[in-house]
């Protein structure tokens, strides 16, 4: 199908000012960021979605925290979620994705005796609520921010009977449900590759055998795409954290935007994409349009 085919979302939190802008530029559909409005019991106020598509809706992120889908208040969070992006389909009246995470290996999750615990709260969800899908994202390799002094390796992407696989997809594939699938995070996807090729040196080219010369961000699309039910698109620059992180694309990188591209034309994949770039205000999203023109003018260009 390739980018131009599929449906483009802003993205947004759930904030009038932020959302009038991304309307105002383009934007048709959104993907809402949760901040801290369930975890402190914040009205939502939904009539702020009257004129504008909701496609999906993703877990909260505050002063940097993501709830990963493992952890305790991750599942009581996820649940709420859940329930909020229930309430928005039904507005709607179409599904609505609910975007989640895990950084840890299904096969330490299964040692750590969670993972059919973790199993039973996504099924759970998806039957309570039949206008909802799941899609878990990849997560980056490394957590790392110098601010806060954290710097730890996640196991976001792992080796095990020496294949390379990906948390998000174990987990997906062991739910086994229609309606549980994965969110492509191609920022996430750039870091953890250059993370890998750095890895590769220092273990003698072990995950060069491993990957039998292709590239990980190929592999990494390759075992997604099967169950592929959004994209988060934005770039990486250097190791992809704090500035570097959720770069636009520019013409600078038409490049890998239309490598990107061409991998989904490859998979003939049509599932909804989100521009999911950093801003420098928050409340103009310069960089949305950006990428959104970028798209446009690099597969004109490859056309």
């Amino acid at each position: 199908m390739g980018l131009k085919n599929m449906q483009i979302n802003g993205k947004s939190a759930l904030i009038k000012e932020q959302i009038e802008d991304r309307v105002s530029k383009g934007a048709k559909s959104l993907e809402i960021q949760l901040l801290n409005e369930l975890q402190t019991g914040k009205e939502l106020d939904l009539s702020l979605i009257e004129n504008v598509d909701i496609c999906a809706v993703h877990m909260p992120l505050f002063q940097g925290n993501d709830y990963n889908i493992e952890t305790v208040e991750g599942k009581k969070i996820f649940e709420k979620v859940c329930e909020l992006s229930s309430k928005i389909a039904s507005i709607k009246k179409h599904n609505v994705i609910v975007v989640i995470h895990i950084a840890t290996p299904l096969f330490l999750i299964e040692q750590y005796g969670i993972k059919d615990d973790m199993i039973k709260v996504i099924l759970k969800m998806i039957k309570k609520y039949n206008n909802i899908e799941i899609a878990i994202e990849n997560n980056v390799l490394y957590d790392f921010s110098p601010r806060k002094g954290v710097l730890y390796r996640q196991n976001a992407y792992y080796i095990l009977d020496n294949k390379l696989q990906l948390s998000s997809v174990e987990l997906a594939k062991a739910v086994n449900h229609k309606r549980c699938g994965i969110c492509f995070d191609t920022c996430h996807a750039l870091m953890s590759e250059r993370h890998l090729n750095n890895d590769d040196r220092l273990f003698e080219g072990y995950i060069s055998d491993v990957c039998h010369g292709k590239r990980p961000f190929d592999i990494f699309f390759e075992e997604a795409a099967p169950m592929l039910k959004l994209i988060h698109l934005a770039y990486a620059d250097g190791h992809g954290y704090e500035k570097n992180h959720s770069r636009p694309f520019t013409e600078r990188e038409h490049i890998v935007l239309r490598y990107i591209d061409n991998l989904c034309d490859k998979y003939n994949i049509c599932c909804p994409v989100t521009i999911e770039v950093y801003e420098d205000d928050i409340n103009e999203a310069d960089n949305f349009v950006t990428t959104k023109n970028q798209i446009k003018k690099s597969m004109y260009q490859h056309c």
